[in-house]
């Protein structure tokens, strides 16, 4: 099966009687929450997000750095060096 088919699948099985039952039943697990929780920021944003990040380096001393490499061998993982992946 294909996405595509589950989601037309989906859209023709939410009509009807089961479409109202699933607003009704979430219109009632939602009704209660708590407002909108309004957090005073750091500094103003900008109207549109950018998504632009920002970079932090560090280094880690040499006995850490051969640890954290061992262990990933052990557990089969990799090590992520941003150091080279730009």
């Amino acid at each position: 099966m294909q996405y595509t088919d589950f989601a037309v699948w989906q859209r023709q099985w939410l009509e009807g009687e089961v479409l109202q039952q699933q607003l009704t039943y979430w219109s009632r697990q939602l009704a209660e929450l708590p407002p909108v929780l309004t957090l005073p920021f750091d500094h103003p944003r900008p109207a549109a997000q950018s998504y632009n990040g920002a970079r932090y380096r560090f280094s880690l001393p040499e006995a850490l750095n051969d640890s954290i490499e061992r262990f990933s061998i052990r557990s089969g993982s990799t090590v992520y060096d941003a150091a080279n992946s730009f």
